[in-house]
């Protein structure tokens, strides 16, 4: 079943998890540790990317929004954290929840605004 999600890049995802559980570690390093090493986490959780985006010739990780904010509920209860504001740019893409594979393999296309399918 084909599903339109929104995700953010890795940067994206950084800036996000700064926002919501404050400078306590650098989140791009912490983010490339858990892709890097399966046995890195933060207070016990990890945040895997869902696949990855072609960009300009290289391939960059890509997040599900959901998949990010959720990290940050569960971070926020296992231990306080304070917040600040800013905005992030949020990408529409396709998913295919039937394909079952590494996010290394799985490339994301975004939508276009604008675009109906």
């Amino acid at each position: 079943m084909k599903l339109t999600v929104k995700a953010v890049s890795a940067s994206e995802a950084a800036h996000l998890l700064r926002r919501g559980l404050g400078p306590v570690r650098a989140w791009d390093a912490a983010l490339d540790e858990m892709r890097r090493d399966d046995g890195k986490t933060y207070l016990g959780l990890r945040l895997d990317p869902y696949g990855q985006r072609r960009d300009s010739g290289c391939k960059r990780p890509i997040y599900l929004l959901d998949n990010v904010l959720d990290f940050i509920r569960a971070a926020r209860e296992a231990a306080p954290h304070p917040a600040n504001t800013s905005q992030i740019e949020v990408l529409e893409v396709e998913i295919d929840t039937a394909i079952v594979c590494p996010w290394k393999v799985m490339t994301l296309v975004p939508k276009r605004p604008g675009t109906i399918h």
